[in-house]
């Protein structure tokens, strides 16, 4: 025999795992999208940090330019044998010269080569997206920390 009110909360109880199974569900899906950002913003960071090293240890602007390739490589392990590489130089040479007027920059003019600097690897992300199907900062992967909860309900 089944009594209409525990039909009832069975049901009720029910929805409540569906509900709970959909949000773990979109909740990870959030989780994994936040790590990618995460990485993705910290990769930027590094580069340019490295790249910003460069550019001050070697004022001269060719040669600064050239430091600050060099960092890229060493820092991607892109290489001469990978495709495209020949076309790093040109794509990325954008961005090392704005970056090493920047870091010689009176300040007055700081805020207008920040903007170009954001433009230059904005476009230098997308060309090299459109290029080769993947993102450039994929290529300074390392081993992420991940999130794993202690408790598990």
């Amino acid at each position: 025999m089944t009594l209409p009110l525990l039909e009832t909360l069975r049901l009720a109880a029910a929805d409540q795992a569906a509900a709970e199974s959909d949000f773990r569900r979109a909740s990870q899906q959030r989780l994994a999208a936040l790590v990618i950002d995460r990485e993705r913003s910290f990769r930027r960071y590094h580069l340019l940090q490295a790249m910003a090293a460069a550019a001050v240890a070697t004022p001269e602007p060719e040669a600064g330019v050239t430091a600050q390739l060099d960092a890229i490589t060493r820092l991607t392990g892109w290489s001469p044998e990978q495709a495209g590489y020949d076309d790093m130089p040109a794509r990325l040479g954008q961005l090392a010269g704005l970056l090493q007027r920047y870091v010689q920059a009176v300040p007055a003019a700081a805020p207008l080569l920040e903007a170009e600097l954001r433009q230059a690897l904005a476009a230098f992300e997308a060309w090299y997206r459109a290029q080769f199907g993947a993102d450039f900062f994929d290529l300074m992967a390392t081993e992420s920390p991940s999130f794993q909860p202690v408790v598990d309900f």
